[in-house]
């Protein structure tokens, strides 16, 4: 086959197509959500289910009294390491954004046991719109729409 070209071929995008922004965003270590460009809730990319398309969060739960409560959970040996309790004040404008359906920033975190980072963010991936944010015996729960922005390094 020496000396025959290979053609490129052209994939026309669908009419009306727009390319998904990219967005770098910030947030300070320990932050619930990102300061800039926009302010929103961060979700761990370690959560993710049903092939990307689901979120459960095992570290919430309503208690008897119909109260939320709080559980540390390691992201990556999947074990809680305490007991259940109230929840920060912090936790709850994160969980008042997640029920309103504000938009997420998915991140992902240093899962090296040996980093003194382990377990911190270390970067974001998109930024999505999510529906059906629910707290189960499960966790806290909620579905991927649609795919606002990437995001930048």
């Amino acid at each position: 086959m020496g000396g025959a070209s290979k053609a490129m071929i052209m994939i026309k995008p669908p009419e009306g197509y727009k390319p998904t922004p990219t967005v770098k965003y910030r947030s300070r270590p320990g932050d619930w959500f990102t300061y800039s460009p926009a302010v929103r809730p961060c979700v761990h990319k370690e959560w993710l289910v049903d092939q990307g398309r689901g979120y459960v969060d095992p570290g919430y739960r309503i208690n008897a009294k119909g109260e939320y409560e709080g559980r540390q959970f390691d992201l990556f040996t999947k074990t809680f390491t305490g007991p259940w309790r109230s929840l920060p004040k912090k936790a709850l404008p994160f969980l008042d954004a997640i029920m309103a359906c504000e938009p997420v920033v998915v991140t992902v975190s240093e899962n090296d046991k040996t980093s003194p980072d382990y377990g911190r963010r270390k970067g974001y991936v998109d930024v999505w719109e999510i529906a059906n944010p629910r707290v189960t015996d499960e966790g806290l729960c909620f579905d991927f729409l649609n795919r606002i922005e990437w995001c930048a390094e």
